[in-house]
């Protein structure tokens, strides 16, 4: 299933680390050998012993997604967001739908929150199902605001990718709240899915941190354990 999911997790003011609640906290955890890096993810080039350089040419190439992309479902777009102008807290480097032009990308863009369009997270090479990331769209009062730049990416993308879910991370009860603050969510209908909303219910970023917690304890602490769950 082609999956479309917009994060819109409410980010509340947290508190210094040592004054945070223990289940809070991010934990420790021992970082990786160079060893098992270079074995697990050989397009991670490293620094020094405990840190390495996230390539992200070399990353999307690993899912089949290039800059030079003729005949592909995604591309790598290395221009529109070069000097962050686009979206501040995106990369300069974006995948995005083949068939997308530079006016495609920024009319989406106006339409989202802090400009965090629509762009491919993950793409399995083999079955080319795609992960996509965006921030919640700009409806604020008028609940049902829509817009053309934001429809036509989004029929961009189910060109790109087949059938279209809209996934949205938050509880219902917030996304509506977000109305208030310029906010809103999807829907589904007028972005060609067939599928209702679903709303994954996740109270906040403390709840995604405890999740982490969990999942590092499980693993001992270890970092070389627990990835080896994916």
């Amino acid at each position: 299933m082609r999956t479309l999911v917009t994060s819109g997790l409410i980010e509340s003011p947290t508190a210094p680390a040592d004054r945070q609640p223990a289940h809070m906290r991010t934990p420790t955890i021992a970082p990786p050998s160079k060893e098992y890096i270079e074995r697990k993810y050989p397009h991670l080039r490293l620094q020094r012993e405990d840190s390495f350089v996230y390539d992200v040419r070399a990353e999307y190439a690993r899912l089949g997604v290039r800059e030079t992309t003729l005949h592909g479902d995604f591309r790598l777009d290395c221009d529109e967001n070069c000097d962050y102008s686009l979206c501040s807290t995106y990369p300069a480097e974006l995948a995005v739908p083949t068939a997308a032009s530079a006016a495609a990308m920024r009319a989406c863009a106006a339409h989202r929150g802090r400009g965090r369009l629509p762009v491919l997270s993950w793409r399995d090479p083999a079955s080319g199902v795609v992960l996509i990331r965006c921030a919640q769209p700009k409806q604020g009062l008028r609940w049902w605001k829509r817009s053309a730049g934001d429809e036509a990416w989004a029929a961009l993308i189910r060109e790109a990718s087949g059938e279209l879910a809209i996934v949205d991370a938050r509880p219902l009860l917030n996304a509506v709240a977000n109305h208030m603050r310029g906010g809103g969510y999807e829907h589904a209908s007028d972005y060609g899915s067939t599928r209702p909303v679903h709303f994954c219910a996740i109270p906040n970023i403390h709840a995604v941190r405890a999740a982490f917690a969990a999942v590092a304890a499980g693993g001992g602490g270890a970092v070389g354990r627990w990835l080896d769950l994916q």
